[in-house]
């Protein structure tokens, strides 16, 4: 489910004038906003990581040059996932 369809799902809990104070959504929608954080949380330590040690993404490109050498890689083909 996309950022749109978790919106549209959710209940607005409301004031006596109207003003929005809470939201209510479904468990298993609260379950993909905790997953969609937890990712979002996770690719900004990646992105932290390599910006601040460009050292990690080198010896990672050299380790991966040396797994594609070894042929102990895959290609990976989004139509076939």
């Amino acid at each position: 489910m996309g950022v749109r369809e978790l919106i549209k799902s959710a209940t607005y809990l409301v004031d006596s004038a109207g003003n929005k104070k809470a939201v209510q959504v479904d468990w298993s929608v609260w379950e993909e906003l905790l997953v969609a954080l937890e990712e979002q949380e996770a690719d900004q330590r990646w992105e932290e990581l390599l910006t601040n040690h460009p050292e990690v993404l080198e010896r990672l490109a050299a380790e991966a040059d040396i797994e594609v050498r070894a042929g102990r890689v895959t290609e990976l083909v989004p139509e076939k996932m």
